[in-house]
């Protein structure tokens, strides 16, 4: 197991299962192995100032895990609050169906309620912002995170990310991910990479798109 970097100490503390941390509390929980990877993407980030958007807010029954250790974590929202104490100078936007999720009055933080494949409710939201990482943790749906990408491609900045998390392989191999590899519409520009999750996770995978523009 990798040594835990700063952002796994971030969301093991906000009660976001991005972290493998979750692990050392209870082996049989159900977390992902995505924030070292994400903390060795975005590490040369920290201190500029961006917009960040996440499709998926939070579970609002996350509490049920935290009896696995002592901390103050939140019920909703912990994805966002993580990238905001990881990301000081940056804007974080999130989108969830699910009205119990939106987070309201927090700094820095702004939240949509809309299903991530309204794209008409989306872009009109969205309307002159532009984004250096955009991840998308919604209904893990392979036909929602074609639709998604193809609508909110076009809002990435040069050099930014995007992510399409929790992809589910189990026996498929790279099944799912060449399927949605060849369905959204990516540009010369754009480099793919797979990202699969060490065994005894949760056997899904990552597709991080990368703008290689300067």
């Amino acid at each position: 197991m990798n040594s835990p970097t700063e952002l796994c100490k971030i969301a093991l503390h906000h009660g976001c299962l991005k972290s493998f941390l979750y692990k050392r509390y209870n082996k049989f929980i159900h977390c992902h192995h995505y924030t070292h990877k994400y903390h060795n993407l975005f590490k040369h980030m920290r201190n500029e100032k961006f917009n960040l958007l996440e499709i998926g807010i939070g579970n609002p029954h996350l509490s049920n895990f935290n009896h696995f250790y002592k901390m103050n974590t939140r019920k909703i929202g912990a994805n966002l609050f993580m990238w905001r104490d990881y990301f000081k100078n940056a804007h974080i936007y999130g989108i969830d169906i699910n009205n119990n999720n939106i987070i309201h009055n927090e700094k820095n933080i702004h939240c949509l309620q809309a299903n991530q494949v309204d794209s008409k409710k989306i872009n009109n939201y969205l309307i002159n912002k532009s984004f250096n990482i955009i991840i998308d943790d919604g209904s893990s749906v392979p036909y929602h995170q074609i639709e998604t990408f193809n609508n909110l491609i076009h809002k990435l900045n040069k050099g930014g990310f995007y992510i399409i998390e929790n992809i589910y392989v189990g026996n498929h191999g790279t099944n799912p991910l060449n399927y949605i590899k060849k369905s959204i519409k990516t540009s010369d520009y754009h480099d793919i990479e797979f990202y699969f999750e060490p065994q005894g996770y949760t056997n899904s995978a990552m597709i991080i798109i990368r703008d290689t523009r300067n």
